[in-house]
């Protein structure tokens, strides 16, 4: 009787155990599963089948034959789940896109571990997955904020090319860039023909328009990807052309110049042209650890007063 007793009251105590379980499953606000060697659910809890678009953990078991094809967006991801998963033997912070039933997909952070019998042998793993799609929303709004304010921050208010900022951080990365790679750098510093009499004629209004159609139209001489047009200081504009020998940042030079002046803005108060015209300098240099890109600046800057001095309107190249 006593042994009966002890019986019931183990049951009962399993059963009570068990209800527990249930309950902490029921209750999780996670995804927690066990899947057997073949890749099948043994167990799911609700929000493990609700996540995957089931409406029960027994509709999830029943109706899910293979994991890997059904559970998985790409089969890449699957793959390197399963990877992880069998050479280390458990998957810690893997993220990826789940598929649900219905073909919709939502971001996930899955952990996973594999599960041994007592002799040592597999016994499928087991897992809990979070649906993470809003903190996924929230990071990439929080890149595309971040990205547009590093774009505001780096572009010239005005003529909306690059600002001096971008130009400097960017002539330096490219300096040490070239410097590995033993590769020349041009760069081209132009000015405005007399744009202080400009301005004072037409106004400060004008003198804006202006500079944004010349920020405009130097921009637009640059053809690769690799090549930055910026403002570098009022009416002065500069551009670097990375992996550019003397003569072919000539050509862009002359380009540019020839550019502007065929924008055919009235100029009444130029000495060289009726129209608006830009004098032109440039420097090509091969860099190395000694030099830095302020000398290349100033040579440039050199090249850009001669251009001046021999009449304005003009291309002239130091090197």
């Amino acid at each position: 009787m006593v042994a009966l007793t002890e019986n019931i009251d183990a049951q009962n105590l399993i059963k009570e155990l068990k209800q527990k379980i249930d309950d902490f499953l029921g209750f999780a606000p996670i995804g927690i599963y066990q899947a057997g060697n073949d890749g099948r659910f043994i167990m799911a809890n609700p929000e493990m089948a609700w996540m995957l678009g089931y409406e029960s953990p027994s509709q999830l078991i029943n109706q899910m034959k293979d994991m890997a094809s059904q559970m998985f967006d790409t089969i890449e991801s699957a793959e390197k789940f399963f990877f992880h998963l069998f050479e280390a033997e458990q998957v810690r912070d893997f993220r990826c896109k789940l598929k649900k039933k219905n073909g919709g997909t939502f971001w996930s952070n899955s952990y996973a571990k594999r599960a041994f019998k007592k002799d040592g042998r597999p016994d499928g793993f087991y897992g809990f997955v979070m649906d993470i799609s809003r903190t996924v929303r929230i990071e990439e709004a929080l890149y595309d904020a971040n990205a547009q304010l590093l774009r505001i921050a780096t572009l010239d208010g005005l003529t909306q090319i690059p600002n001096r900022r971008k130009f400097d951080d960017y002539l330096n990365s490219e300096w040490r860039r070239n410097t590995r790679d033993c590769r020349p750098i041009s760069l081209i510093m132009c000015d405005i023909d007399f744009f202080k009499p400009y301005n004072d004629h037409y106004g400060h209004q004008g003198g804006d328009e202006t500079l944004r159609q010349v920020a405009q139209c130097i921009a637009s001489n640059c053809r690769r990807p690799a090549d930055l047009a910026a403002r570098y200081g009022g009416e002065e504009f500069a551009v670097v052309l990375p992996d550019t020998v003397v003569d072919g940042a000539l050509i862009v030079a002359e380009n540019l110049r020839a550019s502007v002046k065929s924008l055919k803005i009235p100029h009444e108060y130029s000495k060289v042209n009726s129209f608006v015209t830009v004098s032109v300098g440039v420097s090509t240099a091969i860099p190395n650890h000694k030099d830095s890109p302020k000398t290349l600046i100033e040579i440039a800057d050199t090249a850009l007063y001669q251009a001046k001095k021999l009449g304005r309107d003009r291309v002239f190249a130091k090197t």
